[in-house]
């Protein structure tokens, strides 16, 4: 069976209590190419605001391009 990694959100991340992240996916480019499936424990919403990219979340394929809002919930694949 494959591991599919976890990224978790880190509410003292910036040392207080923190309950929302803005985080450039840019940033996690290099991981994402190499483990593309992957799980979060937090809600999120990413602006897509350029390019064009096959995207599934839970098995649900979509094509997205700049201007398309995608949001997942904890624990989705």
């Amino acid at each position: 069976m494959k591991v599919i990694p976890i990224y978790n959100f880190y509410k003292h991340k910036y040392g207080q209590e923190l309950l929302v992240d803005v985080i450039d996916v840019d940033k996690m480019k290099a991981d994402i190419k190499q483990t593309p499936v992957y799980i979060t424990t937090f809600y999120s919403i990413i602006l897509f605001t350029e390019g064009e990219e096959d995207i599934a979340i839970n098995g649900n394929q979509v094509k997205v391009k700049p201007g398309v809002v995608v949001c997942s919930r904890p624990g989705e694949i």
